[in-house]
């Protein structure tokens, strides 16, 4: 009777502890279902800064395009000035010393033809003054 006694207290031990593995196993379970739902919560958050990067990317090249596109334009606007402010001081010079020469009046057909070249010079000038104010980013 005795073993009988131990064979049941043995069983019962191993009854409570069956019992505690199986409570062990559910909380495991439970737990590895959160995480798996965690994980697929944070794969979906993943793809969207996947997504979130490539436009961000996209649209960093776009602006880069876009300032280089500017700054040949603003480039090449600074060249045009350059040589149109050239060109008005090359013709400033020359209007001097056209005026400093003071040329004896030449009439052909009865008009003086110093006259009617300094009115064009001038006009010219005028045009060209003009035309770079006009052409000058503000």
């Amino acid at each position: 009777m005795e073993k009988i006694n131990t064979y049941e207290n043995q069983s019962k031990d191993y009854i409570k502890k069956i019992d505690q593995l199986n409570n062990q196993i559910g909380d495991y379970e439970g737990e590895t279902a959160t995480l798996r739902l965690r994980i697929a919560s944070l794969e979906d958050e993943v793809g969207k800064y996947r997504d979130l990067l490539a436009r961000l990317k996209e649209d960093n090249a776009r602006l880069r395009a876009d300032l280089d596109a500017e700054t040949c334009a603003h480039i090449e606007h600074e060249v045009d000035a350059q040589a149109k402010a050239e060109e008005i001081e090359f013709l400033r010079d020359l209007l001097d010393k056209v005026q400093v020469q003071e040329l004896p009046p030449v009439t052909v057909n009865g008009k003086d033809l110093e006259a009617f070249y300094k009115g064009e010079i001038a006009r010219c000038v005028r045009d060209i003054q003009q035309e770079y104010d006009n052409s000058w980013p503000p």
